[in-house]
């Protein structure tokens, strides 16, 4: 235990139930990835076919991007006026970790993924035509519970590093596959909830000042 700090006090706050912001953490290894998209729909490009099934345990890990800002500025005569746009020069890229099984599946993806792109002829593919559907992913809390949740929209590939195959390891062949999506939402589960009731107190303070004041009011008005 650090030097000055109350034992009491510690013990105090790892005891709060987590709804009363007692000590918790999140492990990074309670997620579940997947794509939105039907792999039975019918498809027009015979030359492309369905996407394949990727399940939520070929992927193994996967880096979050956040929406990122830089500074502008105005100078009104020797003044600085600094205010924040947002940096999206590259859009959204996101690292996805994918574990490789015995049916080739992630490596017949990237080949799939790399078709969208580009078609047997060696022409480009209108770039409406290249997206693939959206990638979910589901944060849980140590029971299972959901926490949030991150929607990447209007997914495109980027890259695939490279596998090695290796006689003297017995390491799992992965990829990493970087995508760029346009748009990323995030729905907070756990939090929303708080910040809604945090809302309605503020909603409800602001609510009796707004009535004392209008009382104040009107016994002034009234000259009592």
């Amino acid at each position: 235990m650090p030097l000055g700090v109350n034992n009491v006090e510690v013990a105090g706050f790892h005891s709060l139930p987590e709804v009363l912001f007692g000590k918790s953490v999140q492990p990074a290894y309670k997620f579940v990835a997947s794509f939105l998209e039907n792999p039975l729909k019918a498809v027009t490009r015979r030359d492309v076919g369905p996407m394949p099934i990727i399940m939520p345990w070929h992927v193994t890990g996967v880096t979050v991007p956040n929406y990122k800002f830089k500074m502008d500025k105005v100078m009104y005569g020797a003044v600085p006026r600094i205010f924040s746009t947002l940096d999206f020069e590259h859009a959204l890229p996101f690292t996805v970790t994918f574990e490789e099984d015995e049916l080739g599946s992630i490596a017949y993806f990237i080949s799939w993924l790399q078709r969208n792109i580009i078609d047997t002829e060696g022409y480009y593919r209108a770039p409406n035509r290249n997206r693939i559907g959206h990638f979910v992913i589901e944060v849980q809390d140590k029971n299972g519970f959901p926490v949030l949740y991150y929607v990447f929209k209007n997914i495109l590939f980027q890259d695939a590093s490279d596998p090695r195959y290796d006689s003297f390891s017995n390491e799992v062949i992965k990829y990493d596959i970087t995508f760029v999506a346009e748009i990323l939402e995030t729905w907070f589960v756990k939090y929303g909830a708080i910040s809604k009731v945090q809302q309605f107190g503020s909603d409800v303070s602001l609510g009796l000042k707004g009535g004392l004041n209008l009382n104040q009011s009107i016994t002034l008005a009234r000259g009592v």
